[in-house]
């Protein structure tokens, strides 16, 4: 999270911004956590309204930075408006094929996990699960 450590607002009129990582609680609602702070919940974690997160397609554990509205009496301090999301501007974001959308694709090399004929193990594996380039292995 960029903001400020002592909680003052900027005095030459330009918006406060602030980042962090995306956690999203049961209620729709989430906060950005910091790194710095182990992501542990903390008083100062910028606040996600449900709406800006349907709005802007965000999800869970995206890297997230915009423009903040500053805090009100005993309340987080809340994002504005979202500007780059995973490193990317947001207009870019909302343009990027999500990962469940994405066309699968077949295999075409083998990956060979026998290497020795005496390891019987790597032979199994070959054998029960084979592996390869382009697939997802558990």
């Amino acid at each position: 999270m960029s903001r400020p450590s002592n909680g003052n607002r900027p005095t030459n009129g330009s918006p406060e911004t602030g980042s962090g990582y995306l956690e999203i609680a049961d209620k729709g609602f989430g906060f950005l956590r910091s790194p710095d702070q182990h992501f542990s919940p903390k008083p100062t974690d910028i606040f996600v309204t449900p709406d800006t997160i349907k709005r802007c397609f965000l999800r869970e554990g995206a890297l997230v930075s915009g423009t903040l509205q500053p805090p009100h009496r005993g309340t987080n301090p809340q994002l504005r408006h979202v500007d780059t999301v995973n490193g990317m501007a947001f207009q870019d974001y909302t343009k990027a094929p999500r990962f469940e959308n994405l066309v699968t694709i077949d295999p075409e090399q083998k990956i060979n996990l026998e290497t020795d004929p005496a390891l019987i193990e790597t032979r199994i594996i070959d054998l029960v699960t084979p592996i390869g380039k382009g697939t997802r292995g558990l």
